[in-house]
């Protein structure tokens, strides 16, 4: 009995013994796995740790190459059997390897030392979290992937320090909520996702705060009724040979919206004083009115026997005139689209009228070369302006009523002295015939559209040009200042 004790005493301090054994080699292990793999993650941010790493890991170009039976490639350290485990290395980059493919932490620096990109890897996939840095250590940008394709959330900075985007990706395109911000920190975008295209509400704002713009989106396409606001009141109207007319955004020269009705080119659009309604005219014989605030037709005036080439409201509101191939002006209450008078003296086709902002004169221009001023009250004719020299296609009073100013087939604008037919000077730089002119609300800035498919913006009291605006594809045939 006591000869059995003790056998089993001895028996037991032999496995305590192998225990300890046991542990003191796992722990050797472990700190060795420390350096080279990691027990948890090393702080590699801490240059002894880092440079303690970089004596061991393996330099990346010494790696071979070897294809398994199934055509998996896999990484070997020289001379060894086995896929290679541990760290390895480039001049800028240092990863982990586990099983002869990239397998725990990536990181990337900067010639500095500076933190470029940091993540995880997974048989050879980034998988996880992931963090890029801009060279002065702001982050750039950060969330996860899995299977090399962004998933979840995802965030970017501008190099303040402000956020730039943020929302969600699945499998790596953009799903659900998104939103966008101005360098100041404002909201510039929001709206959804889905598959990688706008879908449902989508808002947009100015740089001010002011709602620019909201709408829903339809598979990235705008869908549905949308309402666009600038807070300077002053969009831009402008209709094609394509016989749509378009709405700009003059401070951003962003496109906002597109109408369609007429059966035939669109020469001429113009808004009411309030700004709630659009008036056009065009080759199919007839004059829309459109609310200006949803795009919806209104009414079609009819009447005249060919193409109608301008159209424009009183001051007030109440009048609208139309100028046509006809040779022809028609004037028509705006309210209720009946006809009220017919102005006849033009030898040749009626481009433009234009009334003066007092609404007591009224202008034309004519492809018989001539501009003809008109008492807008009794259709009496006042003045004949010749100086342009060939059609005289569009004409239009200054904010003030003190200038004039007409485009012609010539290439060239020409400014007036309303009040004595005087000549100021000539603005140049379209490449073909300039169909439309419009003065800006404060009257500095003219508007013009030609043949050549652009709309130019000019300055009124140097005549310099400042801005081409494109998107047509085919002639410009009417621009437009809202209120």
């Amino acid at each position: 009995m006591i000869k059995h004790i003790l056998l089993k005493r001895e028996n037991s301090i032999g496995s305590v013994v192998d225990i300890v054994s046991v542990w003191k080699v796992l722990s050797v292990f472990c700190l060795a796995f420390v350096l080279l793999i990691g027990c948890g993650e090393p702080n590699v941010d801490d240059p002894k740790v880092r440079g303690k790493i970089l004596a061991k890991a393996i330099e990346y170009d010494k790696l071979q190459t070897r294809k398994t039976p199934s055509g998996e490639e896999l990484r070997y350290a020289p001379n060894q059997e086995q896929p290679y485990t541990g760290w390895i290395r480039t001049n800028w980059t240092l990863q982990q390897f586990q099983n002869g493919k990239p397998n725990g932490l990536y990181i990337g620096w900067y010639g500095s030392g500076q933190n470029e990109e940091r993540g995880t890897m997974r048989n050879g996939t980034k998988d996880g979290r992931w963090t890029y840095w801009y060279r002065d250590g702001q982050k750039e940008y950060e969330g996860a992937y899995k299977n090399d394709e962004k998933n979840g959330l995802w965030t970017e900075w501008y190099r303040n320090g402000q956020k730039e985007y943020e929302g969600t990706y699945k499998n790596g395109e953009r799903n659900g909520l998104w939103t966008e911000w101005y360098p100041d920190g404002q909201k510039e975008h929001e709206g959804t996702y889905k598959n990688g295209e706008r879908n449902g509400l989508w808002t947009e704002w100015y740089p001010d705060g002011t709602e620019k713009s909201k709408g829903n989106y339809k598979a990235g396409i705008r869908d549905g009724a949308w309402t666009f606001s600038n807070p300077n009141g002053n969009p831009l109207a402008s209709g094609s040979r394509d016989n749509t007319i378009r709405l700009w955004d003059v401070r951003q020269g962003e496109h906002l919206h597109r109408l369609t009705g007429h059966t035939d080119e669109v020469n001429s659009v113009a808004f009411s004083p309030d700004g709630n309604t659009l008036a056009s005219g065009s080759d199919d014989k007839t004059t829309r009115l459109w609310d200006a605030n949803t795009g919806k037709h209104l009414r079609t005036l009819t009447g005249h026997k060919d193409w109608v080439n301008s159209v424009v409201f009183s001051p007030d509101g109440n009048t609208l005139a139309s100028g046509s191939d006809d040779e022809t002006i028609r004037l028509w209450d705006a309210n209720t689209g009946k006809h009220l008078h017919t102005l006849t003296a033009h030898t040749d086709k009626v481009m433009s009228v234009a009334f003066s902002p007092d609404g007591q004169m009224l202008a034309s221009g004519s492809d018989d070369n001539s501009i003809r001023l008109w008492d807008a009250n009794t259709g009496k004719h006042l003045h004949t302006l010749r100086e342009h020299l060939s059609n005289v296609i569009s004409v239009v009073f200054s904010p003030d009523g003190q200038t004039l100013a007409s485009g012609s087939d010539d290439d060239s604008i020409r400014l007036w002295d309303a009040n004595t037919g005087k000549h100021l000077r000539t603005l140049t730089g379209h490449m073909d015939s300039v169909i439309s002119v419009a003065f800006s609300p404060d009257g500095n800035t003219l508007a013009s559209g030609s043949n050549d498919e652009t709309i130019r913006l000019w300055d009124v009291n140097t005549g310099k040009h400042l801005h081409t605006l494109t998107g047509h594809t085919d002639e410009v045939y009417s621009v437009a200042f809202s209120p």
